[in-house]
């Protein structure tokens, strides 16, 4: 071959690289790091799961020093010294349907179920409402 058409081949070789391959790689480069960048480990996707796992963890942190807080008021009131006895006998009543031998215990969805019998001129809802049922 001549040195003319050697440097033709190699000019000819050159341009293809330059204008086909090259922009090929560039291009398929470009696209696998916007690929990357949105569905890599530290991608778009993941910071989004994260902040949206964060902020999953954050509100039961919150809920756990909530209920952290309401257990520790609880156990405080629980001590002798802040105990109010007058706040126990209450609950106690309450909670035990306890009463003293000359008193009477009243409920008071009792009274309301009862109120409730006077305004009724259906008797079956009457009857329902006797019975312990709503009849409503």
């Amino acid at each position: 071959m001549t040195k003319k058409t050697e440097a033709i081949q190699t000019f000819l070789v050159r341009t293809v690289l330059v204008q086909t391959v090259l922009p090929a790689a560039l291009i398929v480069g470009i696209a696998y790091n916007a690929l990357v960048t949105v569905n890599g480990e530290e991608g778009r996707k993941a910071a989004h799961l994260l902040r949206e796992e964060v902020a999953e963890q954050t509100a039961r942190l919150d809920e756990a020093r909530a209920r952290t807080a309401a257990l520790s008021d609880h156990a405080d009131r629980l001590l002798t010294a802040s105990l109010d006895q007058d706040l126990l006998e209450e609950r106690l009543r309450a909670r035990l349907g306890l009463v003293a031998q000359d008193e009477y215990m009243v409920r008071m969805g009792d009274v309301d179920r009862l109120a409730g019998l006077e305004t009724l001129d259906d008797p079956v809802q009457y009857a329902a409402l006797r019975a312990g049922g709503s009849g409503r």
